[in-house]
């Protein structure tokens, strides 16, 4: 049996996901180096990151894209999955993360204390 969601089903989800990329949007903003606009996909925000010069040349020397080099670091590091903005485009010289606002409200709170 397939599910259909409702009018107020679909209208709590959207919202949902709104509230959950506004929060990750302020709280990506918070940290130095990352840079994150209003967001653009219904599931994932696309936060800007600002590497150093020394990440960007320890990437080459990997033969990695810097955002490949900082997204496998960011999972070995703290577990958290992120993908290169490489997959998606972006403009030369700029590197960027696709990010999941799946997780709950709360989980996102917890994490940013």
């Amino acid at each position: 049996m397939l599910f259909y969601p409702t009018v107020l089903e679909w209208t709590d989800i959207m919202q949902s996901l709104n509230e959950k990329a506004s929060i990750m949007i302020k709280y990506l903003n918070e940290i130095d180096g990352f840079e994150c606009s209003p967001q653009t996909a219904a599931t994932f925000v696309f936060p800007k990151i600002h590497l150093p010069k020394r990440a960007i040349e320890e990437a080459k020397e990997k033969g990695q894209n810097p955002n490949t080099f900082y997204a496998l670091s960011l999972l070995e590091e703290t577990g958290i999955c992120a993908q290169p903005g490489t997959l998606y485009g972006q403009l030369p010289g700029t590197f960027h993360l696709r990010l999941t606002i799946l997780p709950s409200k709360e989980k996102y709170r917890k994490w940013w204390r």
